[in-house]
């Protein structure tokens, strides 16, 4: 038999970029949402989402870092995520 190793899991983006403020009021909970958890802050360089100047999209792979880095990619390619500022001010 072939036995698979599968993710399963729902993955939200937010776009914390232009916010100001109240996030940290909102709390960081375990999968079960049972449990308080700290909250950890990743840039999309360090996600291996873009290089490291922050403006072109990486070529590397984003699994062993971030398992949703291609579909985080795609959102950027499709202006959804906004990495050139022009959206969300005013």
């Amino acid at each position: 038999s072939n036995v698979s190793n599968t993710i399963h899991g729902v993955y939200l983006t937010l776009d914390a970029t232009n916010l100001r403020g109240g996030l940290e009021d909102v709390p960081a909970l375990d999968v079960f949402g049972t449990k308080r958890m700290g909250r950890e802050w990743k840039s999309l360089e360090d996600l291996k989402v873009l290089d490291s100047n922050g403006k072109s999209i990486s070529t590397e792979d984003t699994k062993p870092t971030f398992i949703s880095g291609f579909i985080v990619r795609q959102l950027v390619k499709e202006g959804i995520i906004d990495i050139n500022g022009e959206y969300g001010h005013g």
